[in-house]
């Protein structure tokens, strides 16, 4: 399959939803619901800040790679939803219908800032996935080289993510393997133990 990095655009909203949901789960936004997803994806398009990067199955045109996330640190990324509050919650409003448990973590993933690594003006990568059907082809490095690539042209001095710390092995490795190093750890407004990952640019 040829990998062809595209910049993720409108049209891609759907595509990046689906892999979203595919790839993670059993992840608090996938349990929101793939209009949640659409609108999210949506946001980081239309944002001034925000891109990505998909790659497609060239066959079937399927999304099947995604990198996306914030020129910024996750304040940006969190102002996403500040300001697209109602947009949010109409698109969450089936799913929080169905189980209104979600609300209070909705409520608090809204009005959640995040916690940048200290120094330097890091690009926040929020979401990196591949198709578990294409995991093999090295796409994953493909997708983090592209994406750092634009990061730096937006004058990044550095990238960083947050990933489950555990039974989250290969991704961990992964991370690892491309350079990025743990800066810290903390658990999520859900409970979930998480690392910290920082690659920093040359």
């Amino acid at each position: 399959m040829a990998q062809r990095l595209f910049p993720m655009d409108i049209g891609h909203v759907d595509g990046a939803a689906n892999l979203h949901a595919a790839a993670f789960p059993d992840f608090f936004l996938t349990a929101l619901g793939t209009r949640f997803l659409r609108r999210l994806y949506r946001a980081i398009v239309e944002a001034d800040d925000g891109f990505g990067y998909v790659i497609r199955d060239e066959v079937t045109g399927l999304v099947v790679g995604l990198a996306a996330g914030t020129a910024g640190p996750e304040s940006s990324y969190a102002r996403l939803f500040r300001t697209r509050v109602w947009s949010f919650g109409w698109a969450a409003l089936p799913t929080l219908l169905a189980r209104p448990r979600l609300l209070p973590m909705l409520l608090r993933r809204l009005r959640a800032v995040g916690h940048p690594p200290p120094g330097g003006r890091l690009a926040y990568l929020a979401s990196i996935a591949v198709s578990p059907d294409v995991r093999e082809g090295g796409l994953g490095r493909v997708l983090l080289d592209g994406w750092s690539a634009e990061a730096r042209r937006r004058l990044a001095s550095g990238l960083y993510l947050t990933t489950d710390a555990e039974g989250n092995e290969a991704a961990l490795a992964f991370y690892e393997r491309c350079g990025l190093h743990l800066e810290s750890s903390f658990e999520s407004f859900e409970g979930r133990p998480m690392h910290r990952y920082v690659l920093e640019f040359d």
